[in-house]
């Protein structure tokens, strides 16, 4: 495009010369006719902006992250003239449209009609635009282009995708020790106490030998181990950066959020879920349905806290119980969360501090001593790679 330009340049520049020196009909028309060229490719792009139309299907606009769905989309020339050089590109911050190259260039004869079917798939949660970005629009002689938003844009809606863990590991140095919970289907355990067989009592809890003694089948009496209550601290306050770069991190801590309460929630361990949306709010999850509750917090919600993290953490430590276990997510790391993080251990608490971000946090890390467990996650880490250790 710009050798055909230089060229055009050069022979506007020697017609011009040619009418200063010779002048004549041959002369003006040749200058008249290099001063046309770039008009008429103008009025070409306009012309092209004008007439062009593009369709856009898709099979939902709701759909969970990681999803293959259905995306087709249509160019057509609807006019009596035909469409050279038209290129479509695709939006690629926040989804992938597969198997269709960007550079590819489409000429439409009249009436002409091109559809491509492919899928789409999207990688973050939150709600954004989808499909075909930009259509570029050159003119036959190649010396212009036009670049322009596409005409109807898809609104999608990408809910969060929940990972299941196997097992969830969190260091403490202190004891020298790794604390890991597997999720079990029973976390009944038998006591010393026994009872008389009665029918429908599963075989494995006979005790064999009581029942030699005592001459009839008795079985073991079983109780419900105590549950170590978790409080996981959801940090909704909004990130200044840029918007690609606030909807990954967001869509992080959402995934993250959602893959600790679905492991403690299958591990039969009440989680209580602290967070501020218009002031502080406790959600309790201790079966399907209350988990189910705060999926859909996290596929609505907004990052738009009143509180920063270190104010929720203080104003809520009066909840804590002596046999808790605190984890706190947050994608800011400051003074005021060590100071808050200490306050909780010092009510005999344990706390994890997961950190979502790419800033060197080593200078305020190295003042968390081993009763605090800390992890940093960068945007491109895997989840299920972290917190299974």
């Amino acid at each position: 495009m710009r050798r055909n330009r230089m060229l055009l340049y050069l022979f506007i520049i020697l017609t011009g010369i040619f009418v200063s020196y010779y002048g004549g009909y041959v002369s003006y028309g040749l200058f008249f006719f290099s001063l046309s060229i770039p008009i008429v490719s103008y009025i070409y792009l306009i012309y092209v902006y004008l007439r062009f139309r593009i369709y856009q299907f898709i099979e939902h606009k709701t759909m969970v992250k990681g999803e293959h769905i259905s995306y087709q989309f249509l160019l057509t020339n609807e006019d009596y003239m035909t469409f050279s050089n038209v290129n479509v590109s695709f939006k690629s911050d926040y989804s992938t449209v597969e198997n269709i190259s960007s550079d590819r260039s489409y000429c439409l004869l009249p009436g002409e009609k091109i559809e491509q079917a492919t899928t789409i798939c999207c990688h973050y949660r939150g709600e954004y635009r989808i499909g075909i970005d930009k259509v570029t629009v050159t003119d036959y002689l190649n010396l212009f282009h036009l670049v322009y938003n596409a005409p109807s844009a898809i609104q999608a809606k990408v809910l969060p995708r929940i990972i299941r863990l196997n097992s969830l590991k969190l260091y403490k140095e202190t004891e020298g020790k790794t604390l890991e919970l597997n999720p079990v289907l029973n976390q009944n355990v038998p006591d010393v106490e026994i009872r008389r067989y009665e029918p429908g009592d599963e075989p494995k809890r006979i005790h064999w030998k009581a029942s030699a003694k005592l001459k009839t089948l008795v079985t073991r009496k079983y109780t419900q181990e105590p549950k170590t209550e978790v409080y996981l601290y959801v940090d909704f306050e909004k990130k200044n950066s840029d918007e690609v770069s606030r909807v990954i991190l967001e869509d992080k801590i959402i995934e993250t959020a959602l893959a600790l309460c679905d492991f403690f929630y299958r591990c039969n361990t009440p989680v209580r879920v602290i967070y501020d949306i218009a002031g502080i709010k406790i959600l309790n999850i201790s079966g399907k349905q209350d988990f189910d509750q705060f999926y859909q917090l996290c596929t609505d919600v907004y990052f738009r806290a009143r509180h920063s993290i270190s104010s929720l953490l203080m104003e809520s430590c009066n909840l804590l119980k002596n046999t808790s276990f605190s984890i706190i997510l947050t994608h800011t790391f400051s003074e005021d969360i060590v100071k808050a993080s200490y306050h909780m251990v010092s009510l005999g608490n344990e706390v994890a501090i997961l950190y979502f971000g790419e800033d060197d946090v080593s200078k305020l890390s190295i003042k968390l001593d081993s009763r605090i467990y800390f992890q940093q996650i960068i945007p491109n880490q895997e989840i299920s790679e972290v917190l299974e250790g």
